[in-house]
This record gives C-alpha cells, structure tokens and sequence, in this order.
C-alpha cells in the first residue's frame, strides 16, 4: 500500500496557483522568439576567416538559441557583433 503524499500534492497545487499568470507571458515569450529565430535566419552562412561563431543564425536551432541569448541579456555583444560582420560582408 502506498502512503498518500497530502504535503506534495498541496504543494503542487500551491505552485499550479501561483505560476497560473505566467503562463500566457511565457507563452507569448516563445511564440516571439520562434519568430525572431525564423526571420532572423541567414540565406548564407555565418563563416568567417577565425570560424563559424558560436552566436549564429545558420540553422534554426542555433537562431533559437542565439535569440534566447539575446533575451537573456547574456553574452549579447558577440552575437550583435557577429550579425554586423555578416551585414557588412554581404553589402
């Protein structure tokens, strides 16, 4: 027989409470960054003469998680300096 978790299940309900705003916020939150990865792919690919940069939008997964970096504020100028030197390549 197993025992009844009554403190798990109360807390589980505390946090399906308690996250419930912020489920359309997050839902929001990926819809624009699958869109900003989608637009922001590259028609040609990011490599330079030093490699392909780790913040790049060739494929999609990397534009998704090029964008989640961007989001995050985290390590946010090597992406922007990488899509100007790709700009700058291409005009």
């Amino acid at each position: 027989m197993v025992p009844r978790f009554d403190p798990v299940r109360r807390l589980v309900e505390i946090l399906e409470t308690t996250t419930a705003p912020l489920r359309s916020f997050v839902l929001v939150w990926v819809i624009l960054g699958v869109v900003c990865a989608q637009v922001g792919l590259v028609n040609g690919r990011m490599n330079f003469s030093d490699g392909v940069p780790r913040a790049n939008f060739d494929y999609f997964g990397w534009a998704l998680l090029c964008v989640l970096q961007l989001f995050t504020t985290e390590n946010w100028y090597e992406a922007e300096m990488c899509a100007c030197l790709h700009r700058l390549a291409y005009e």
